[in-house]
This record gives structure tokens, sequence and C-alpha cells, in this order.
């Protein structure tokens, strides 16, 4: 499939926006982005969700604090997901909040930029207990 036929029903954007909480991961698919040739998951785009009407991500014009409805609306599938670690979100959106602006990481290494994993994994280690290796 060449291009996004934005195959999100109402219905499932509006159930992800209902029980969409601060902390919450919300992975997407969008056929047709250049990601979608190279990325070697099925899940493309990876946000995190600062309320259940906007989250954080970086895209390649940076990072930028996003409406779910509008995402939800131009992307083929997603999935929401809850992580099971004690999040402050108060830090959360602070740290979030704090990125945005700054530059998308295209050269995906540690410069101050961001992709769009990396900007989901920054928040959370920001913001819990979490360790990465």
């Amino acid at each position: 499939m060449p291009y996004s036929q934005h195959k999100v029903s109402e219905e499932l954007a509006q159930s992800i926006i209902d029980k969409a909480q601060c902390g919450d991961i919300l992975l997407i698919r969008t056929e047709g982005e250049l990601t979608t040739s190279f990325q070697p998951s099925y899940w493309t785009h990876s946000l995190v969700c600062l309320n259940n009407k906007h989250a954080i991500e970086a895209k390649i014009t940076g990072v930028r604090v996003s409406d779910l409805m509008y995402v939800l609306a131009r992307c083929d599938d997603a999935k929401l997901i809850r992580p099971t670690l004690k999040i402050d979100t108060d830090k959360l959106i602070d740290y979030a909040l704090s990125q945005t602006g700054k530059g998308y990481d295209f050269s995906f290494d540690d410069d101050g930029k961001f992709y769009c994993h990396e900007l989901t994994e920054s928040c959370l280690r920001a913001s819990s207990q979490i360790v990465f290796n």
C-alpha cells in the first residue's frame, strides 16, 4: 500500500482518547511515510501522552505537542500502551515541554535532538525509576 488510507476509525480514535493518560505511549503506523519503508518494527512512530488530548512527539520538523485526534485521524493503525512503572506525571510534563522546539535527530545519535522512539524513552527515563541498558 503506497499511501495512507487513514484507516483508524473514529470509534477506535475516540476509544484511545477516552483511555489515554499522562505517561501512556501511543504507537502508530502510517503507510506511505519514509519510515514505513525502513523501520524494522510494524509500529513506525511513537508519542507520549501528556493527557487525553495531547501528546509529545518528534517529527522531522522537530519536537512538538500534538493533538491526539489529529494524529489518530491521519494514521492507518494505532495502539495505546500503559507502562507498568510508576511515572511522576508532573516531571514527565515538565520534561516533555522543555524538549519542544528541539530538532529532529536525523543522525540517530546522542546530540540533544530526538527521533520519536528516543524522545519516548527520554520522557520515561526522566519521569520514572526505569533503567535502560
